[in-house]
């Protein structure tokens, strides 16, 4: 079902601590990013800018098909 988080996801958000949060990633998330210390919740935050992104251009896309 859409919107669920599997057991296993609950899990880990259930255990989530300042401290698993602050904790440092060990290599950059992909080839051309520069080598440069992210914590568990500088990456989070990079992936919710992303979906708003995606939710603010779905809207945008679906206003201009539904007025045509």
């Amino acid at each position: 079902m859409p919107g669920r988080l599997p057991p296993a996801a609950l899990d880990q958000q259930v255990n989530v601590t300042d401290d698993t949060l602050g904790r440092v990633c060990q290599r950059s998330p992909a080839p051309g990013y520069p080598d440069e210390e992210r914590t568990v919740i500088d990456c989070i935050a990079v992936v919710m800018d992303e979906e708003i992104e995606h939710y603010r251009f779905a809207v945008r896309d679906l206003a201009v098909l539904e007025t045509s």
